[in-house]
């Protein structure tokens, strides 16, 4: 139905808009880091801007994606931790990537991995900071 609110849409369609959305803000989240700081790209890979670096700016961006995914998508109380985790579910993909191009990169590929994971915990609290807010909001319109 044209009009109708995110919210009140079947949970896959949520996730089907919701996934491509956190995908694209932990991209954007990184790459915005790099040139907002002046970080110089990783000339060496595939993806330059991408394996660049992560800084402090790059977990406050990450933050701040993850309150607009839990203000906009997260109803369901697992919903933030799929979307946060979300947020940096393209990078071992394009570890990958990068690996079959070049079998030298990515050398401690196990513990990359993890450091995405952890750093996907700053987009797992925005969006259950997000989702609380969104209640609290919602609790004060009704009341």
């Amino acid at each position: 139905m044209p009009g109708q609110a995110v919210s009140n849409t079947h949970p896959s369609t949520r996730y089907l808009i919701g996934l491509p959305t956190a995908i694209g803000l932990g991209l954007a989240s990184v790459c915005l880091a790099v040139v907002i700081l002046g970080i110089p790209p990783n000339p060496e890979g595939m993806f330059p801007y991408i394996f660049a670096e992560f800084s402090w700016l790059t977990l406050i961006l990450l933050f701040a994606s993850g309150i607009m995914l839990g203000l906009i998508f997260c109803i369901n109380p697992l919903h933030p931790l799929v979307l946060g985790f979300a947020t940096m579910a393209a990078f071992p993909v394009l570890a990958f990537v990068e690996m079959a191009q070049n079998p030298y990169s990515h050398n401690l590929f196990p513990i990359e991995f993890a450091m995405y994971g952890l750093v996907s915990l700053f987009a797992v609290g925005g969006a259950y900071a997000g989702r609380a807010l969104r209640q609290t909001a919602y609790r004060r319109w009704r009341s």
